[in-house]
């Protein structure tokens, strides 16, 4: 987590359905959340989550907040007593965040934390979180140069490399590969980890790479940190 601007760049693969020319704002909230980091939508109950973090310590100060899909109703303090809540993922009516130094699982209907899991590294710095379409629970560790994975109700260490992972930070889970942002873009086989080898830095002015989303017209949507300076 540092003190920066967000540029958004929609990055392109095959033929493009819809530019960045073609985005329009429907509706946006001002003044209203402390330190958002990152949003979720799910899907099932029709609500998008914002993680706050609210100063970056672990000190029980940070909470996420809950939006109606219009943006009309908001619960700023929808889970509270959190750390640093940053990135968020949500599987089968329970939604996954990284917070500070843990993986933390809370089930929506109830609004109740279910789980915490402690990375095994200390001060890993927890950012983003990625879900496969059968539950594997990814974690990447921006201080730790490394990605967690959720097993055996454990956070374990999945794949750590000082280069490749160097602030490692945006994930997302798409068929068999897990796609990675820091401050570098590279791509690995998320079964087995090993690196797919032509996707390393495949576009080198990429970097400090934060999110990453897919839309609908299998384009990938990039958010990048760009310094206020």
């Amino acid at each position: 987590m540092r003190s920066s601007k967000l540029l958004l760049l929609l990055v392109l693969i095959g033929s493009p359905c819809v530019t960045a020319q073609d985005m329009t704002v429907v509706w946006k909230l001002e003044s209203v959340f402390t330190m958002p980091e990152s949003a979720t939508f799910d899907s099932s109950a029709q609500f998008i989550f914002v993680s706050n973090v609210n100063e970056y310590a672990k000190d029980g100060n940070g909470f996420i907040s809950r939006v109606s899909i219009d943006g009309s109703d908001v619960e700023i303090r929808w889970l509270e007593g959190l750390d640093s809540p940053t990135g968020m993922a949500v599987y089968d009516g329970l939604l996954y965040f990284a917070d500070f130094d843990s993986l933390v699982v809370a089930d929506i209907a109830s609004a109740q934390i279910l789980n915490r899991y402690v990375a095994p590294d200390a001060n890993p710095s927890l950012n983003d979180v990625a879900i496969s379409p059968e539950g594997d629970v990814f974690v990447s560790g921006s201080a730790s140069n490394s990605i967690y994975l959720l097993r055996q109700e454990q956070l374990q260490l999945w794949r750590h490399d000082d280069e490749l992972l160097a602030l490692a930070n945006g994930l997302y889970v798409d068929g068999d590969l897990l796609l990675h942002g820091g401050r570098y873009w590279n791509v690995f086989d998320r079964h087995t980890g090993e690196l797919v080898s032509d996707a390393l830095r495949p576009m080198p002015s990429l970097e400090d790479i934060d999110g990453i989303t897919r839309n609908i017209c299998g384009s990938y949507l990039l958010s990048l940190i760009q310094d206020d300076r």
